[in-house]
């Protein structure tokens, strides 16, 4: 740090820091897991739903 001042903030603050952007990184990895998951469905490969028993009247 090229100042006294920021060293205490940074010590003070890296764990939150930290913790903010390895989050915000995971869900960009869940949101691009999800997007890929729609470009690339397959309706013919997926499980039917289970009806309920009102579906079936």
């Amino acid at each position: 740090m090229d100042h006294d001042f920021e060293s205490r903030s940074w010590a003070d603050n890296r764990a939150h820091f930290t913790s903010f952007v390895t989050a915000f990184v995971r869900q960009i990895g869940v949101a691009f897991d999800v997007l890929n998951a729609r470009l690339y469905d397959a309706p013919w490969d997926r499980r039917p739903r289970p009806l309920n028993r009102r579906d079936a009247r």
